[in-house]
């Protein structure tokens, strides 16, 4: 159920960050981009694989340094916590 969510979550992103850039609602580009994009994966998936987990890998390394980044922005702060609700 999850991988579905992102699924439908990467489906809808794409097409309105795209319809953003060129000034389209992104409600016309979503049937293109996913028919686009499942075509590349049906005719080249076996070239596209070691490029979609390359890019996979450089998104795990940008998470870490986020990560990292927050970390050290959190520890040179000196914020005091407070629980106020």
């Amino acid at each position: 159920m999850h991988f579905v969510s992102v699924l439908v979550s990467y489906g809808l992103a794409g097409p309105e960050a795209i319809g953003n850039l060129v000034g389209v609602h992104y409600s016309y580009l979503i049937l293109p981009f996913i028919v686009i994009l499942a075509m590349t994966v049906l005719v080249f998936g076996d070239a596209v694989q070691p490029f979609v987990s390359g890019l996979t890998v450089f998104k795990c390394i940008i998470l870490v340094v986020v990560i990292g980044a927050m970390g050290f922005v959190a520890a040179t702060v000196q914020q005091v916590r407070s629980d106020l609700v």
